[in-house]
């Protein structure tokens, strides 16, 4: 789309793809629903070990992009690309996690709690980080 691609793309071959990035998302809830549903909550990981992953994911990633795009010219020539990323570089750790450990081998219970507390402390970063973003940029640009 960024690229303007789509125009030149007929349509007989853009409508399954459409159609298959439209269920991307209903799958992903129904894969996380089951995977954290398969895990016991009565055994979360070490506090230390959740403050690892929310002190590297959660703070800094959003933070870095933020200042990134604050020092760019993105957000004026395409502000719902900028938007995206702040919201991506907010959400927790991807559900794949989980996935590649049952299949490969790894410590399921840890990743499936870690994932859930992550999915849980999101309810606050997301709006947290898109609010500081939406204010730097109507206060600094």
């Amino acid at each position: 789309v960024l690229l303007g691609v789509h125009k030149i793309i007929p349509d007989y071959f853009m409508k399954p793809i459409d159609f298959i990035g439209s269920a991307a998302i209903p799958v992903a809830t129904i894969v996380l629903g089951a995977t954290i549903g398969s895990i016991s909550l009565k055994k979360i990981p070490p506090i230390f070990d959740i403050i690892k992953v929310v002190s590297t994911k959660l703070i800094p990633l959003p933070l870095v992009v933020i200042l990134i795009l604050i020092n760019t010219k993105l957000p004026q020539s395409n502000l719902l690309l900028a938007d995206l990323l702040v919201i991506q570089a907010s959400v927790a750790p991807a559900t794949q996690i989980i996935i590649q450990a049952k299949k490969y081998g790894g410590n399921i219970q840890n990743i499936g709690g870690m994932m859930f507390i992550t999915y849980c402390i999101c309810m606050l970063t997301i709006p947290m980080w898109f609010t500081v973003w939406k204010y730097l940029l109507q206060n600094f640009n």
